[in-house]
């Protein structure tokens, strides 16, 4: 009978041929090394990425906010009849001329964080309720206009989540007639 002694030395090393508990141990723990650290860079990966959506979000919210107020205010005629905080009791009121020639008034105000428009005619006092009209834009968290001369100042706070962006564009009033 053969022992692990007594065999011929390339059969010996077929025998003890193995991984022992320690190797074993050790490879565990770097493989979990490195997976924790994969898993580490990743959830990072995914928490930028909700950040990043919440501000373009909120980067967009004010683009298309300032964009379609800007429109309406650059077409004015016959002045601004009112400015302010833009709630739904002191809503802004322009005037405009319609696509098909007529003219309109435009009254925006904001409800809650959406940005509201309604237009309505000349004879118009003011939306019915805070849900009348279009919604523009939601996570308006401020918003102020201002006419200086010809030109109209937008100051515009837009929220997602954590992300806040603050626009301040100027629209020049080509068509105001200032009284």
């Amino acid at each position: 009978m053969l022992s692990r002694f007594n065999m011929p030395r390339r059969t010996r090393r077929r025998a003890t041929a193995g991984v022992t508990l320690i190797e074993l141990l050790v490879a565990l723990g770097i493989s979990g090394l490195v997976l924790s650290a994969s898993s580490a860079l990743l959830l990072q990966g995914f928490s930028n990425e909700a950040q990043y959506r919440q501000q373009n979000t909120a980067q967009q919210s004010a683009r298309t906010a300032a964009d379609t107020l800007g429109d309406d205010l650059r077409g004015a005629v016959n002045g601004a009849v009112s400015l302010g905080a833009l709630t739904f009791a002191s809503p802004l009121t322009c005037r405009i001329y319609a696509d098909d020639g007529t003219e309109r008034i435009v009254f925006w105000w904001r409800s809650g964080t959406t940005l509201r428009r309604l237009v309505a005619a000349t004879t118009a006092t003011g939306p019915a309720s805070v849900n009348d009209g279009v919604a523009v834009a939601s996570g308006i968290s401020a918003l102020t206009v201002s006419v200086s001369g010809k030109t109209a100042s937008i100051d515009l706070t837009a929220t997602s989540g954590t992300s806040t962006v603050q626009m301040k564009p100027n629209i020049g009033l080509r068509n105001l007639v200032i009284p």
